[in-house]
């Protein structure tokens, strides 16, 4: 942001040459205290790009009646609460998408730019980078001293100088605010690859989806993936291989796919190939796992697969998989997988036409849900027992 914005950077290297002591004394809060733009430069860093713009979900204890049209979000409701919009709003911040941050400062300001007291008043109150209320970041007093105290350590220092632009910068949307991981790499490398092979491809990003409970039913990212999974005609699962073992994001993608919704399986007959990166020597744990686990899903996997080992190296600074054998391995894994979806939509009705369902739907007129068949089967003991 410095590099991109020089006046900015001129006017914090002027705060920080005239308040501090020279170069090699230790700061104390009170040197820290007397640095108000470097407090508001941090500050408009993180409201541009908050480490946590997802934010958080809440669930409701009561009923709760939006001041604005006086709806009301009835209890029990989850609410989910995202940081970035709020901090990319215009209605709190003038010119959101401009790096300011004398909004941050009062008129008076040395330097000037400052903005009023009620712009001040409503820009901290929607500065939601530690949260609000009781359950806000209980350290963001210490983070507001060391991000003041590091800024202005560096930049005494050093001089910074920009490599590339801004838009050659991928971020990650994730939890947290990050690098796009490897999996998410060799995804998009499979996505490329199977696009160019004429399919129509649509990616689901698991950030903000919630650890599977039944509660979360309606969650827009559960609503989202389940949607795609009813759209979609075959799948391709990227993970890494955490701990030896599948890690927790894919495996809850996965468990949040229901096994039948209503009386539809939303994944019978489907093909899927698999995927992984690890972070050291080549292993096949999560592709293994990934088998099993399509196999209870009803699925038809790629007889192929893919593994690539220290994945760190083996992707370039365009985030693709360089040329090699690991790269020839992904396309013949999409390739098989192209070829086996084709096949697979020609027999897909006689894949998915099962005795059990056809006699099903003979003697009740279509498939029960997994909870009338409990109730039925509750109902017949009920009655067994009432005739003993």
């Amino acid at each position: 942001m410095l590099c991109d914005n020089p006046e900015v950077e001129a006017r914090l290297l002027a705060e920080l040459e005239s308040a501090l002591p020279p170069p090699g004394t230790p700061l104390t809060s009170a040197h820290l205290a007397a640095l108000p733009y470097t407090d508001a430069v941090w500050k408009e860093s993180l409201r541009l790009f908050p480490p946590a713009p997802l934010g958080s979900v809440r669930r409701l204890a009561a009923d709760l009646r939006l001041p604005s049209d006086g709806s009301i979000i009835p209890a029990g409701t989850s609410v989910h609460m995202p940081v970035l919009p709020v901090h990319r709003n215009g209605a709190a911040y003038p010119s959101p998408d401009k790096f300011d941050p004398s909004r941050w400062l009062p008129p008076t300001a040395p330097g000037g730019g400052g903005h009023s007291a009620a712009d001040q008043r409503t820009a901290r109150a929607h500065f939601m980078v530690f949260s609000w209320g009781p359950r806000s970041c209980p350290g963001q007093n210490m983070a507001a001293v060391e991000a003041k105290a590091v800024l202005a350590t560096l930049l005494r220092r050093f001089r910074l100088e920009r490599v590339g632009k801004s838009a050659d910068v991928v971020l990650d949307n994730s939890v947290t605010l990050r690098p796009a991981g490897f999996s998410k790499l060799l995804a998009a490398e499979a996505a490329r690859l199977a696009e160019g092979m004429g399919c129509d491809v649509r990616t689901f990003d698991p950030h903000g989806l919630p650890v599977r409970d039944p509660a979360l039913a309606e969650h827009p990212k559960v609503l989202e993936l389940r949607a795609l999974v009813h759209w979609s005609e075959a799948h391709v699962w990227v993970g890494a291989e955490l701990h030896g073992a599948l890690c927790s994001v894919l495996k809850n993608q996965i468990d949040t796919i229901p096994l039948n919704t209503g009386s539809v399986r939303p994944t019978q007959g489907k093909a899927v190939a698999v995927m992984q990166v690890c972070g050291g020597s080549q292993s096949f744990n999560t592709v293994n796992a990934l088998r099993l686990l399509a196999r209870w899903m009803r699925m038809a996997c790629v007889v192929n697969q893919s593994s690539v080992p220290m994945a760190w190296t083996q992707f370039d600074d365009d985030g693709r998989i360089k040329p090699g054998s690991l790269r020839e391995r992904v396309v013949d894994v999409v390739e098989e997988f192209v070829r086996l979806v084709r096949i697979n939509r020609e027999f897909a009705d006689e894949f998915t036409d099962r005795y059990s369902e056809r006699r099903e739907r003979a003697e009740k007129g279509r498939l029960l849900t997994q909870a009338e068949k409990v109730a039925e089967k509750e109902a017949a003991d009920k009655k067994a027992k009432a005739n003993e």
